[in-house]
């Protein structure tokens, strides 16, 4: 988890600095969509996180 809070804090909020609650929200939301959805992953065999997620449910685990 150090990893995902390191990798949060880098791209979603220090990037900008947030005068209002709901903006960092916002694009805390955006950033997580993105990295579930968007973002492939090595350890993934280069799939997205949702795709891993819902192949899980569905038991579609393929390596």
């Amino acid at each position: 988890m150090k990893w995902l809070r390191r990798s949060v804090k880098y791209n979603a909020i220090d990037r900008k600095e947030y005068d209002r609650v709901p903006h960092l929200e916002s694009d805390l939301g955006d950033y997580f969509w993105f990295h579930d959805e968007e973002r492939s992953h090595q350890s993934l065999h280069y799939r997205t996180s949702g795709e891993v997620y819902r192949a899980g449910i569905h038991g579609e685990n393929r390596q």
